[in-house]
């Protein structure tokens, strides 16, 4: 085969490979970063020792609808949170440092929203605690499951509004012992007419743009509407609960992408064009699989209004597809049509 046909062969390849590796990095960089969810958890009361009262500028609250429990406090304020083993864990010194026991239970399996993998040749009570800074704000957010239901699913015969968790997480603020109450409700999942509506609608926009030669046009609004979307995600998120960077990296790639394709569509060869439409393609189908939970859940880790990021997930998701398949077609009619051999005189 020529080095010519071979040339859309490998471009394919190369792209595809890329995708790949981007969405392994989505899905493990900051993994336990707040997600869709179809539970809301909050605070029903706060118990303190009999006759005491919290200092001046103690904040808790929870982050991420379920996801974590969030403590912040001014200054010279301390706080310890024990483990589920009673082991310590998480500590805010009175100089606004937040550490960390590398030798706890809770380190591990806090890890991620449902709970991680605990190597307890890693974990060890009788030992001091092995204290790691991950923090200087006086501030410390955690995945507490004590504070969420511990599945994606709910349980079998539950309707939208049943209380599933009723639990207490205990804390030390500068010797005042803390109880913590809450509890988690199971919520209504949207209506899906108006994603399905709407990929539907933007099916035919792109099918037109694509009959006209606008392929661009509908790659760089794509690009936009998912960087938008990313950064509101990014901005809700509190700084502690690890937002996903990949949520406006992968956007940003696709964005350059696109402008590569639309700078590119009158010059030769072909390959460059194709292969920039292609890859932005590609990038903006990864960044909807990885927030594919945003079309089915209850709620959204964003201060968008709900039925706008769905809205314009469906189009980033319909223009993806679209895109990468003409891209596709059209490097692999490349490949497959043999060089033009001169006439023999």
């Amino acid at each position: 085969m020529s080095a010519r046909r071979l040339q859309p062969l490998r471009l394919l390849a190369s792209v595809f490979c890329g995708a790949l590796s981007s969405l392994a990095f989505s899905a493990t960089s900051h993994a336990d970063a707040p997600g869709p969810t179809d539970y809301s958890s909050r605070i029903t009361r706060i118990e303190l020792t009999e006759g005491a009262s919290l200092p001046d500028g103690v904040d808790i609250s929870v982050q991420g609808h379920d996801a974590f429990l969030s403590v912040r406090v001014s200054a010279g304020t301390t706080v310890d949170i024990m483990g589920y083993e009673g082991e310590p864990y998480l500590r805010i010194g009175a100089d606004c440092l937040v550490v960390e026991n590398q030798r706890s239970m809770s380190t591990w399996y806090n890890r991620e929203r449902f709970g991680s993998d605990v190597d307890r040749g890693l974990v060890n009570h009788e030992l001091p605690p092995d204290w790691k800074q991950v923090g200087s704000n006086c501030a410390v957010a955690w995945h507490d499951h004590r504070l969420h239901y511990m599945s994606p699913s709910a349980p079998v015969n539950a309707e939208p509004g049943d209380v599933l968790v009723i639990d207490s997480i205990p804390l030390t603020i500068s010797g005042i012992e803390v109880e913590v109450h809450v509890e988690s409700v199971l919520v209504k999942r949207p209506s899906r007419a108006t994603p399905i509506a709407t990929a539907a609608i933007t099916a035919v926009v792109a099918g037109m743009l694509l009959w006209l030669r606008l392929t661009w046009l509908t790659t760089i609004v794509a690009s936009f509407i998912a960087l938008a979307l990313g950064g509101a995600q990014s901005l809700w998120s509190a700084a502690e609960t690890g937002p996903q960077l990949t949520l406006i990296a992968i956007p940003l790639l696709a964005l350059v992408a696109a402008g590569r394709a639309f700078l590119a569509r009158h010059a030769p060869p072909l390959v460059t064009t194709v292969g920039a439409q292609l890859l932005c393609g590609v990038l903006l189908a990864v960044w909807v699989w990885q927030r594919a939970r945003v079309m089915t859940a209850a709620l959204l880790p964003t201060s968008i209004p709900y039925f706008l990021d769905r809205a314009g997930t469906a189009v980033i998701g319909t223009v993806a597809v679209v895109s990468s398949s003409h891209a596709a077609a059209v490097l692999w009619r490349l490949a497959s049509t043999s060089p033009t051999r001169p006439t023999q005189a």
